[in-house]
């Protein structure tokens, strides 16, 4: 339904700047809001966040940064992920099931599915794909990241 409007919209837009009926609008400053500049720093996961947050932010650091996490002393890189809806009792970061599902992590609230990841040296594989050569299992622990007050 979207690519059927928004080719409808395109076409539609690019006769209209052809025949120069479009008449361009000055943005509105005072709506504008200013994003910073991505930086590394901000790739490691906090499983101590909500797991619709987490999700959020995987899904939207792709393809730089892309976020990590650890595991057994490994950077792993996650490309994409989902949010579900079942609570975690497990402690965040730990993984609650793995499946060709994704593999479904404990978070601060909830638990987020990853769906693709990929280890050092290697390209990003889809779950099943991934666990066939990098073996993970219920009750491993991805790792937390210091807080502040670890430091």
């Amino acid at each position: 339904e979207l690519a059927t409007q928004g080719a409808r919209l395109l076409h539609e837009n690019l006769l209209a700047i052809e025949s120069a009926s479009l008449v361009p609008a000055v943005q509105d400053d005072a709506l504008a809001t200013y994003a910073r500049k991505l930086a590394r720093s901000e790739s490691p996961l906090d499983w101590r966040l909500d797991a619709s947050v987490l999700a959020r932010k995987i899904n939207a650091l792709v393809p730089w940064p892309c976020t990590t996490t650890e595991h057994d002393e490994i950077t792993l890189k996650i490309h994409s992920a989902r949010s579900l809806e079942t609570e975690a009792t497990a402690t965040p970061g730990m993984i609650v099931d793995v499946s060709a599902d994704g593999v479904h992590v404990a978070c601060g609230s909830g638990t987020v599915a990853l769906l693709s990841l990929q280890k050092p040296g290697s390209r990003a594989l889809g779950v099943r794909e991934f666990v066939n050569g990098y073996p993970l299992a219920v009750g491993e622990k991805f790792a937390l990241p210091a807080t502040d007050t670890e430091s």
